[in-house]
């Protein structure tokens, strides 16, 4: 479903961006930042699959 696929998807791109550098910390992002990005994403998902359910 979407809402999987977009998760996955920014995982991967957190993955993609760790694979940088070692530090645990991505290129020009705070760890607490790409953190609470896929926070927001995921609420977001859950938001719109129960709209779409609805």
């Amino acid at each position: 479903d979407r809402a999987g696929n977009l998760a996955t998807m920014s995982i991967v791109v957190v993955r993609q961006e760790k694979k940088d550098d070692g530090t645990g910390e991505t290129d020009g992002f705070p760890i607490w930042l790409v953190v609470l990005a896929l926070a927001i994403v995921v609420v977001a998902a859950v938001v719109v699959q129960r709209f779409v359910r609805k």
